[in-house]
């Protein structure tokens, strides 16, 4: 996975726009980097707090490694600012399910 990860970070010296990053976290998360997914997802976030691939890839990666809490709220503040989207609000609804 080191090779992986570093073949990665090859690619994004070349290419670092967001809709390549996006899907180098989307591989990375495929190829079980979780902790490299989320570290391009979050400077992703930290750029644009409105970007839905980047809080969603987020979201997804607190969810499979259990850790509900951050994801959460995370949904939360997204849901704040997006109070319309039903797809954020379903995944807070489930990751309620699974804090109880």
């Amino acid at each position: 996975t080191v090779y992986v990860a570093e073949i990665l970070d090859r690619f994004l010296a070349q290419r670092g726009d967001r809709g390549s990053r996006l899907r180098v976290a989307q591989r990375a998360a495929s190829f079980g980097l979780n902790d490299y997914s989320l570290k391009i997802f979050k400077s992703l976030q930290a750029e644009n707090p409105n970007d839905f691939e980047a809080v969603w890839g987020m979201i997804d990666y607190y969810q499979f490694t259990k850790n509900y809490q951050p994801a959460l709220e995370l949904a939360k503040q997204w849901l704040a600012n997006h109070p319309s989207d039903s797809t954020v609000a379903n995944k807070l609804s489930e990751l309620e399910l699974l804090l109880k």
